[in-house]
């Protein structure tokens, strides 16, 4: 290891303990390896989630832009993984693996592969990192991937790098991944209010504050009979959008939802 890969090491440590976002640690990795003369066209960053409004998260990087995070929806194409490279690395059982794009059959029948083929992309490398926690079993691991558009592709040094740093990118991710859920799990089911509260560490029996505030509770008027014509999934997502409707006001006016009870909603 180079006394150049060993700062990048550690600046990675570091944004596992003091990192505040996952596009903040790809887009900080993407742009050192470049400093380093590693010639990246892209890089891409993806783990699962227990959200209950989206199912994985992910970041990609490419030269002209930084980082950004997207979200995908539970319902939002279920077998996109299972037909990507990084299922097939799960099928096979591959922790890491390279494309060379610039070969004939190089992208290996993937359309993403050809896509980026076709955008003058060489070369792919990727990773498969498991997280192996039995208390998350929803949270397997996260996919990592490194693209170059340089002929020829990445060197050998420079894949063994990678392969080094992934692991490390991997950890960093996963640290902030868990913050973000324990917070947004918080958000959802405590109370925004009451969420923060708990990760600043105001967590001893007895402690509170009194406010005054205005308490609204509202139903939906008719949802007995409505429940007893309508078919289960129509109903629960009619459901869906009468909490939004009801709770976005609340929330963009500095409310907060306590709790949904069947049809109703309490806020303050």
């Amino acid at each position: 290891m180079t006394s150049s890969e060993d700062d990048l090491v550690q600046w990675i440590a570091m944004q596992g303990l003091q990192g505040s976002s996952l596009p903040a640690v790809l887009d900080g990795v993407a742009r050192k390896l470049v400093e380093r003369g590693v010639p990246l066209w892209r890089c891409y960053l993806a783990l699962p989630t227990v959200n209950p409004l989206f199912r994985v998260v992910n970041c990609a990087w490419r030269p002209d832009s930084a980082a950004t995070l997207e979200t995908i929806s539970h319902e939002q194409s279920p077998t996109a993984f299972g037909e990507s490279p990084f299922g097939l690395m799960q099928k096979e059982g591959q922790e890491k693996r390279r494309w060379r794009l610039e070969e004939p059959d190089g992208d290996g029948g993937f359309a993403i592969l050809a896509g980026f083929k076709r955008a003058g992309a060489t070369d792919h490398f990727a990773a498969l990192l498991a997280f192996q926690n039995e208390a998350a079993p929803s949270m397997p691991g996260l996919v990592l991937s490194f693209t170059t558009d340089r002929p020829a592709g990445f060197t050998d040094g420079e894949l063994a790098m990678l392969g080094r740093l992934s692991p490390l990118i991997g950890l960093a991710a996963y640290r902030i991944a868990l913050l973000d859920l324990a917070a947004d799990m918080l958000d959802t089911y405590v109370g925004l209010s009451a969420g923060r509260r708990v990760l600043n560490g105001e967590i001893r029996r007895g402690l509170g504050d009194t406010i005054y505030a205005a308490l609204l509770f509202a139903d939906l008027r008719g949802f007995t009979s409505l429940a007893d014509t309508m078919p289960a999934e129509k109903l629960i997502a009619r459901l869906d959008e009468h909490f939004d409707a009801m709770a976005e006001p609340v929330v963009e006016r500095g409310g907060e939802v306590l709790k949904f009870m069947g049809d109703g909603l309490l806020a303050v």
